[in-house]
């Protein structure tokens, strides 16, 4: 669990600025900041904690 905490965590220190997710781009629209967002964080978290939960499943 703690190379879970530490990659998410390693994850939003590559994509924010003092803990805050600062999107790319000159006023992009809310269809391009929700891309952004899926494209850098959220697929990767989401991955992550897919293959923690089957290693717990697989330890169970």
């Amino acid at each position: 669990m703690n190379a879970v905490v530490q990659y998410c965590r390693n994850v939003v220190n590559e994509h924010g600025h003092r803990g805050l997710w600062a999107p790319r781009g000159d006023s992009p629209d809310h269809y391009e900041l929700i891309n952004q967002a899926r494209r850098d964080i959220l697929t990767k978290l989401r991955l992550v904690l897919d293959c923690a939960e089957t290693i717990a499943y697989e330890i169970e």
